[in-house]
């Protein structure tokens, strides 16, 4: 085990290497190598390089698309994606009767790092206390913007999502409880949302002209150094499925996570329908004489 105190490294790296201890090095070897190789199938599939990525970067995105747009992809993924991540640290547990409990601790220890920063924690020290707000957690910042664009809490509780966004929410609720799949499922929308991240922002900005170099999509875009808080979180989900994977779960895996892969592309190619009917709609609209 690693010594309770590395002062020369961050809790993350520590994190990652109790982690990694926890197994042989051959078995580690192995499942670092199907991950990394899972992780390039996910940003090589065609959902990472959508047309719509395109579209709401460079189109005239209007309003009446995109607020239906905001409530399916909440109900999809990014309104239970914190419950999801607080529910794979409760799953920790299931390690402790294969690994023992430093194997449950350390996971659950890095799932804490992605925790507090959905949950509006910063690093920072201000006499001994934690720094932050909860105004500042993801789920609260998303909601915000979705106030701004005229979607309120009531109206995103009654709204009826479509069959393509049900089908995402259905396969990650499905495996809720199941340590090893929810870690997949996690890593595998961190590793394939980052294209995203910008178009979304841009959309909206486009649709409403809102300043979105603040709140919500601030957050999942690269700040000035070209970092994104996704891929540490990314990596981090990784770490958690290769220390809970053994040989004999490579092929399930892979077949979950290219399952996860469809049903996003199904959701997109939906979503990128309505907006090509929204067009079309305005050209013969633009059409009509005078």
């Amino acid at each position: 085990a690693l010594p309770i105190s590395q002062p020369l490294l961050d809790a993350r790296t520590q994190a990652r290497q109790a982690i990694r201890q926890m197994l042989p090095t051959e078995l580690w070897e192995q499942n670092e190598a199907f991950t990394k190789a899972l992780c390039a199938q996910v940003q090589g599939h065609r959902f990472c390089t959508h047309p719509l990525i395109e579209a709401m970067s460079t189109r005239d995105i209007r309003l009446d698309w995109l607020k239906p747009f905001y409530s399916d992809t909440v109900h999809a993924i990014s309104g239970r994606f914190t419950d999801y991540l607080v529910q794979a640290m409760l799953n920790c547990a299931a390690l402790q009767p294969l690994l023992g409990v430093e194997a449950a601790s350390a996971s659950r220890f890095l799932l804490q790092i992605n925790a507090l920063d959905e949950l509006g924690f910063v690093p920072g020290d201000l006499d001994g206390h934690f720094c932050g707000t909860p105004e500042n957690g993801h789920l609260n910042q998303l909601f915000k913007v979705m106030a701004d664009i005229g979607i309120s809490e009531v109206e995103q509780a009654a709204y009826v999502a479509s069959p393509a966004s049900e089908s995402v929410a259905q396969l990650i609720e499905q495996y809720r409880h199941d340590h090893l799949y929810l870690a997949t499922l996690l890593a595998v929308m961190e590793s394939s949302l980052n294209p995203w991240t910008e178009c979304w922002a841009r959309g909206t900005a486009i649709a409403t002209g809102m300043d979105t170099s603040q709140g919500y999509h601030a957050i999942h875009t690269a700040d000035h150094d070209g970092h994104l808080i996704d891929d540490d979180h990314s990596e981090d989900s990784w770490y958690i499925v290769r220390q809970a994977l053994t040989l004999a779960d490579h092929a399930a895996i892979g077949q979950l996570a290219v399952e996860l892969l469809a049903r996003l592309e199904r959701y997109a190619d939906y979503q990128f329908g309505l907006l090509e009917a929204q067009a079309q709609k305005a050209r013969r609209t633009d059409a009509l004489p005078a």
